[in-house]
């Protein structure tokens, strides 16, 4: 990450760091224009912002003046090449043992999931091991803004990428338009990157049609509140009403799995609610496992995890 001249910061075991590298703006702009040349992509005065995906598998951000105050501002985020297990994050911390049963046959029994959470609180992480417990012989499609999950394990997978806009030219290709495609190409379960937008209806819409199992993310600060973001994005592209769309949040969503990253970098399951469906006027879900992985709901818990 790169934040005004000569300064070059690295994220180590959790924490930020600076070095003592220095770089100049002129150089730092050479380097951007061959890095998104690579791929394909432009940056300049016009297009200040680009999101892309490197060849091996790096996510880069890159803003430009005058968007970017004193910039260029540029990011890198390297993903794992060694794949983390379930077992690996239980180890870590994030889960103890019956939790993590509690998520294999929540899987297993094809339950669809949402994993919330904040920025870096290792919601990619969970889900793609969350992925390598799907059961063999099913068709899987991911969907993603910027590819960063890694269902290597999947033997019949189809994996969608977002195609951004060119300047002047309609070729963009949104998360919308991929889940609509994905729900003509017969798939047992969808995977979803990250929801952020209006396509959190389309993707309400599949997990109403009979795609059980499906997975996605998304930011918020608890549980409830990824029901309320959910609700808020669908209603971004719904001419309908709210009462419709929480129908749809109720029936398609059966449990929301959030994430905390804590002062000190280290990652866990915060709470983990069910989703009751459409009552009264409103969701109703009830807190399963809270703080420290303790269980409040021993029988739905159970229920769930016989499927481990």
């Amino acid at each position: 990450m790169v934040n005004g001249p000569s300064k070059i910061f690295v994220e180590r075991k959790n924490t930020m760091e600076c070095l003592s590298i220095s770089v100049s703006n002129e150089r730092l702009r050479q380097l951007i224009q061959k890095m998104v040349s690579e791929v394909d992509r432009r940056v300049n005065y016009r297009d200040p912002i680009v999101d892309a995906r490197l060849r091996d598998g790096a996510r880069l951000n890159v803003v430009m003046q005058p968007v970017g105050l004193d910039g260029p501002y540029m990011t890198i985020r390297k993903f794992r090449k060694d794949l983390l297990t379930l077992e690996a994050l239980k180890d870590r911390g994030m889960m103890d043992e019956r939790v993590m049963s509690f998520l294999v046959g929540a899987v297993k029994a094809r339950q669809n999931l949402m994993i919330s959470g904040g920025t870096s609180s290792g919601k990619t992480t969970l889900l793609n091991c969350l992925s390598r417990c799907i059961p063999k012989g099913e068709r899987v499609i991911s969907i993603e803004d910027s590819a960063e999950l890694n269902l290597n394990s999947i033997d019949n997978l189809v994996r969608l990428e977002t195609r951004p806009s060119a300047a002047g030219e309609a070729l963009e290709v949104t998360m919308s338009d991929l889940i609509r495609t994905a729900l003509r190409m017969r798939p047992d379960r969808m995977v979803v990157g990250e929801i952020r937008g209006a396509e959190a209806l389309d993707m309400l819409q599949a997990l109403n049609t009979g795609h059980d199992g499906s997975m996605s993310t998304g930011h918020s600060n608890s549980g409830a509140d990824m029901l309320d973001r959910i609700e808020a994005m669908a209603m971004m592209a719904s001419h309908g009403t709210a009462e419709g769309i929480r129908r749809q949040i109720g029936s398609g969503i059966h449990w929301i799995i959030h994430l905390k990253k804590d002062a000190d970098g280290s990652r866990r399951i915060q709470e983990i609610i069910q989703v009751l469906g459409y009552r009264q006027g409103r969701l109703d879900f009830e807190t399963v496992i809270t703080e420290g992985c303790r269980v409040l709901k021993t029988d739905v818990f159970d229920r769930v995890s016989s499927y481990a």
